[in-house]
């Protein structure tokens, strides 16, 4: 799990995972419902009635939400993908697929999995509202049920929209891949139709705000996510073409210069000065006494020690231990690095020859075009 999640354990053998903020979603969910909805729709009652079937709501929407996560990730593991977990967040939720399906088919099932599983979950919900809307039972418990089953319903159509990284973006992206028996264009063409959903939405969210609509909000919300998301596909995939055909030994920063345990921070920050490595390197390789490379250490905890503690403060206090830094070789495909240490793209890998010796580091600044 991350570090900004509750973990939940494994259901189904997946590790689940709540982000913070979707905890706070809930919390707003749960007082909208308790203060406003149902007592409109259901005067008379006890305020606690109203609270526990506004708990209860959010409860069960959240679960409706694990269950589409749960679907896709069933459904990956089903065609060979690899599934690192599901984390539910304030914009639903993802499950965190450690490989790329084989085939457009397969991409394609994965996708429909959780919209199957959202309409399943709003046919459940229909049900029970039109039973307990037929028998004894109170109608704050109707229109409880009610409220879930459009939910999901509206949560359906919404993941069908064909953008990215909607469940329908990645329909339409398998459509194409399997069209033209190419994943990036298919990838392309979803985040592009992403551009254009995403703007509409916003455009309708703005405009429904100036006229007074409550609804705009969310619209505009949503509408950014699918923007921002869509730019953020096609530059993955932009990254990806040209990270094919390149090794690691061809994007690594070279030979960064080795510093020492024992150095003080105000020398070893000299030190690297005087080689010039300031703008050339962000990471260097700590080396004990018997020339061995223990780990690492980042330009940046070095720079935040307070000038004061630097006479004091030594390297092998900031040092990230070899053990916990992935090491690659320097002739491996630099595509299938990235895809098997995802790592890479927000921290440092450490590169080495054949003989196992440390020749270069590889963090996100290696992965930029240039």
């Amino acid at each position: 799990m991350g570090r900004g999640e509750l973990s939940l354990g494994r259901i189904l053998g997946v590790r689940v995972g709540v982000s913070w903020g979707l905890i706070a979603i809930a919390a707003i969910f749960t007082f909208t419902l308790a203060a406003d909805q149902y007592p409109s729709a259901v005067p008379g009652r006890d305020g606690s009635q109203y609270w526990i079937a506004g708990l209860a709501t959010t409860v069960l929407f959240a679960l409706s939400i694990l269950v589409h996560e749960l679907g896709h990730a069933i459904v990956a593991r089903g065609e060979g993908v690899g599934v690192d977990g599901v984390t539910l967040w304030m914009f639903g939720g993802v499950a965190r697929l450690t490989s790329l399906p084989r085939t457009a088919g397969a991409e394609a099932r994965i996708a429909l999995a959780g919209p199957a599983a959202t309409g399943l979950a709003a046919g459940v919900f229909w049900l029970l509202a039109t039973v307990t809307a037929a028998s004894d039972q109170p109608a704050l418990a109707a229109t409880m049920f009610d409220w879930l089953s459009r939910t999901n319903l509206l949560l359906l159509a919404l993941n069908l929209l064909p953008a990215l990284p909607l469940d329908g973006g990645r329909v339409l992206g398998a459509v194409v891949w399997g069209g033209t028996h190419r994943r990036e264009s298919g990838d392309l063409w979803a985040a592009r139709a992403g551009w254009v959903i995403g703007g509409v939405l916003v455009l309708y969210g703005l405009r429904s705000i100036r006229d007074g609509g409550a609804e705009g909000l969310w619209a505009l919300l949503v509408g950014g996510f699918v923007l921002a998301s869509s730019r953020d596909a096609e530059r993955h995939r932009r990254n990806t073409d040209w990270w094919s055909g390149r090794r690691v030994a061809d994007v690594m920063r070279p030979d960064p210069p080795v510093v020492e345990p024992w150095m003080p921070i105000e020398s070893m920050l000299l030190h690297l000065q005087a080689q010039g490595a300031f703008g050339r390197h962000d990471v260097f390789p700590v080396r004990d006494e018997r020339g061995e490379v223990t780990g690492v250490i980042h330009l940046a905890a070095a720079a935040a020690v307070p000038e004061a503690m630097r006479r004091t403060v030594r390297v092998a206090e900031l040092v990230e231990p070899r053990r916990d830094v992935p090491v690659v070789g320097m002739d491996e495909p630099l595509l299938d690095v990235v895809q098997s240490h995802p790592e890479v793209q927000h921290g440092t890998v450490m590169v080495v020859d054949g003989a196992g010796r440390v020749v270069g580091v590889l963090g996100p600044e290696s992965l930029v075009q240039r």
